[in-house]
C-alpha cells in the first residue's frame, strides 16, 4: 500500500515526504517568508522520520533537504548574494559555478529548488 501526503504553503502543494537515494525523509516543518504583506517563498524541510528538525539542522550526519518554492523576485538581489558565492565556489569548479549563477538569474515565480545534505 502506498501513501501519499501533502503539504501545503501559498500556492505549492509540497510532499510530506521525498526520496533521496536510499532515504525517505519526512516534513518537519514549513514556513512562508513575508514583507510587507508580500509573500517571498515557502519552505519545507525533510529530515529523516524521528529526527527533531533542531536536531537534524545542526548534525551533519543526519541527512536533510530544504525545497523552497519561490513566489516572488520583488527583494531579491539580481545576482546571487556574496556569502552563497563564497560558499559554493569553494566547492564548485568555474564552469559548474557559472551554471549555479545562470541557475539563479533564471529563477522565477513558481520555481522549485531543493537543497540536500545526504
Amino acid at each position: 500500500m502506498t501513501a501519499l501526503s501533502f503539504v501545503v504553503a501559498a500556492a505549492f502543494a509540497l510532499p510530506g515526504s521525498l526520496r533521496l537515494g536510499d532515504q525517505t525523509l519526512v516534513a518537519a516543518s514549513c514556513a512562508r517568508r513575508e514583507t510587507l504583506g508580500l509573500s517571498h517563498y515557502v519552505a519545507t524541510l525533510y529530515v529523516q522520520a524521528g529526527d527533531a528538525a533542531d536536531a537534524a539542522l545542526l548534525d551533519p550526519k543526519h541527512a536533510k533537504a530544504l525545497e523552497i518554492g519561490l513566489l516572488s523576485r520583488a527583494f531579491m538581489p539580481l545576482e546571487m548574494p556574496r556569502k552563497y558565492r563564497r560558499a559554493l565556489a569553494e566547492n564548485l569548479d568555474d564552469d559548474a559555478m557559472e551554471r549555479a549563477r545562470e541557475a539563479y538569474r533564471a529563477l522565477r515565480p513558481g520555481d522549485l529548488i531543493r537543497i540536500a545534505y545526504v
